[in-house]
């Protein structure tokens, strides 16, 4: 009751609030970022997107010179206000505060929040090589982490291999960046999983290296990216290797943001390319070519085929390490554009090959799977198109054999308060693309089809409601699925902002799918209901606070309906202006049974991405410190902890295994900069 009492008063303190926020640090502003990843469970790497923000934050898009396509890098955007921004600039000039950004017709106070971490009204010089070097970027980030208690993989003295991993717990990561103006970017990350081997044994070194060297905007020459890149073009359904937002509650973001060719600087093992490409433009044409070949992992049977893609990266134990690059992959890609205000249309080709054969395993939902070649090819069609408040776009793509896919949709913008967005796909079973990543409920392009409806509507000044229903149908069987299967998604938010300095928010989620039971033996449908309340906000100049309820409700034909639900409180004091800043994190949860987990966004040291699962009865605390003694120099600390008390003797499984119930990490991070 004491906790409870405690909880309420913090909440009363907050309503109470009237400071403004610092923004700068966008890690802070929990609920916005909690807002682009509303199904923590979808295959996905959130971490592409963190970095974006973190390159954003530092080398912020200056408003009065960029473009529609540079603001859309900012997710909390948009279609329709990377739009309005651009018109507002044309219409009346030049942009002198970015609180003017108030007056454009539908963009509230909330979002210009948001934005404000990643935009800027300083002009910048004309570009000179010269001029240039003296003012250029060198960026090092050096990170450390380490569970605190010894899992079984590292106690564990078996002689057999697969029984201990073959490396240290410790968690080694390097970045380093250059960067001159918007022209030039280059840079190395080095990267070493706890399990892995460093130095010795069958690495020399890291475990994972990326190096990347990228030129932009040099008269005709848009992009050249040399080393470890990403490609991403029209709606995804070919080839898209950034991280996507799918659906969130930015529930109009729905259509894929196309960013050609970019640079990679994740530490993420798979899912980009190591080569080299380039975009030119002449006029209203761009015209791309790109090249990969790298070694990758793959699953390979007693005959030596290709039975499935390794995608984690992880190399602990020998099993992993049998696995590691041991397949070479060969790609070859080019897009065309054509684009003009109000209307876009383009066309990519890619071809895949491998020195090995696919062959996946002889399961039913693999009869549509490439079986007994080693190339394969997709090529689409995309197109996006204004008129009067509207916006269409949409992809068509085909492959090798005879998969198709396709996705068309359309935001509508009747009013400045008013959006309304409509998606339809048709992922066949047989299309498949192994570098695609387009809208969907599925991990994968493939075996899909379904119909999307969101809506936000500003009744007033300072409340946002929004909602999205999905409904998807899977025609052929899936992995632990033994029929074809459907499900729908529901999502209703409200947010309320009574002052700039204070956001409360109200999402409800409801979600029904099918799954094989293990009971009755046969496919059964159920139901998932989740529901959050929150509100953040400054208590004073320093004290900045956000308080979480979060509850659900579980059901299925073959059980009984089983609950979960947490309560969490953050605060994070600047202790010394600017040099010192400590955030805490204390959530009590309650979750018995495995499908009542939940997801919370947590904040982490820079570049890093936190969705802890909360699952069992127990207590999360955590603690940040980030420290600037320099302007240049920045130091960050985590250390996080689960302290269970339903009774367990162990936490996690296999090698995993903790004994006890408690389970805890650190994490170090220096960044700096020259």
């Amino acid at each position: 009751m004491k906790k409870i009492n405690l909880f309420i008063v913090s909440f009363i303190l907050q309503i109470g609030s009237v400071f403004p926020q610092n923004t700068e640090n966008f890690h802070d502003d929990i609920s916005s970022m909690e807002d682009l990843f509303v199904d923590a469970e979808k295959e996905n790497n959130p971490e592409i997107i963190i970095e974006e923000l973190n390159y954003l934050s530092e080398n912020k898009i200056n408003i009065n010179k960029t473009t529609e396509a540079d603001l859309l890098r900012i997710p909390f955007l948009s279609e329709r206000d990377a739009h309005e921004i651009i018109n507002h600039r044309n219409k009346y000039g030049k942009i002198f505060s970015i609180y003017e950004l108030k007056n454009i017709p539908g963009l509230g106070m909330q979002t210009i929040q948001q934005i404000s971490p990643f935009i800027t009204i300083e002009t910048e010089p004309e570009f000179s090589l010269k001029q240039s070097l003296k003012y250029s970027k060198n960026q090092l980030f050096l990170r450390y982490d380490r569970f605190l208690q010894d899992k079984n993989g590292y106690i564990n003295k078996a002689t057999e291999p697969n029984k201990k991993y073959e490396g240290d717990p410790n968690y080694y990561y390097a970045k380093y960046l250059f960067r001159v103006s918007d022209k030039i970017d280059c840079g190395f990350v080095a990267e070493k999983d706890a399990g892995e081997q460093a130095w010795e044994g069958y690495n020399k070194g890291f475990d994972f290296c990326s190096f990347h060297f990228q030129l932009s905007n040099i008269d005709f020459l848009k992009r050249w990216v040399l080393g470890d890149y990403k490609v991403s073009f029209g709606q995804g359904l070919v080839v898209g290797t950034n991280s996507i937002i799918g659906k969130s509650a930015n529930v109009l973001n729905i259509a894929q943001r196309n960013r050609g060719l970019q640079k990679y600087t994740s530490t993420g093992e798979s899912g980009y390319f190591r080569g080299t490409g380039a975009t030119v433009g002449f006029g209203g044409v761009d015209l791309s070519l790109f090249y990969s070949q790298r070694k990758i992992d793959a699953n390979l049977s007693e005959d030596g085929y290709i039975t499935s893609f390794k995608t984690d990266g992880l190399h602990r134990i020998q099993r992993e390490i049998e696995k590691k690059q041991n397949v070479s992959e060969e790609i070859v890609g080019g897009n065309w554009n054509y684009w003009k205000q109000a209307f876009s249309i383009g066309g990519t080709f890619i071809k895949y090959s491998y020195n090995r054969l696919l062959q996946p395993a002889e399961k039913p939902y693999n009869i549509y799977k490439i079986q007994k070649d080693n190339n394969y090819w997709n090529a689409g069609v995309d197109y996006i198109f204004r008129f009067h408040g509207m916006c269409f776009f949409g992809e068509l793509a085909c492959g090798k054999k005879d998969g198709r896919a396709f996705l068309n949709g359309v935001n509508i913008y009747p009013t400045s308060r008013f959006g309304l967005s409509l998606l339809y796909r048709y992922y066949s079973p047989a299309y498949q693309a192994n570098y695609a990543n387009g809208f969907g409920e599925n991990s994968h392009i493939e075996n899909e089809q379904g119909i999307y409806l969101g809506a936000e509507f500003k009744p007033v000044k300072r409340i946002k409601v929004s909602a999205y229903v999905d409904t998807y149908y899977f025609p052929w069987v899936k992995y632990n699925l033994d029929k074809p299967s459907s499900g729908s998604d529901l999502l209703g938010y409200i947010s309320f902002y009574p002052f700039r300095e204070t956001t409360m928010y109200l999402k409800y989620k409801y979600k029904t799918k099918e799954k094989n039971s293990s009971e009755s033996h046969s496919v059964v449908s159920y139901e998932t209901h989740t529901a959050r309340y929150g509100i953040q906000s400054k208590l004073n100049r320093r004290l900045a606070s956000h308080s979480i309820l979060d509850g659900n409700k579980y059901f299925d034909k073959s059980s009984k309906s089983s609950y979960g639900w947490l309560v969490a409180q953050d605060f994070s004091y600047d202790l010394i202006a600017t040099v010192l800043n400590i955030s805490t994190r204390y959530a009590y949860f309650h979750a018995l049974a495995y499908e009542n987990r939940l997801y919370i966004y947590e904040k982490d040291v820079l570049s890093a991405f936190s969705i802890p699962a909360y699952y069992g009865v127990g207590h999360r605390i955590c603690l940040n410190l980030r420290f600037q003694p320099m302007s240049n120099l920045t130091c960050y600390f985590k250390y996080a902890a689960y302290i269970y008390t339903d009774g367990r003797e162990v936490v996690g499984n296999g090698l995993e295994e903790v004994k006890g119930n408690k389970f805890s990490s650190v994490k170090f991070l220096v960044w700096y900069k020259i």
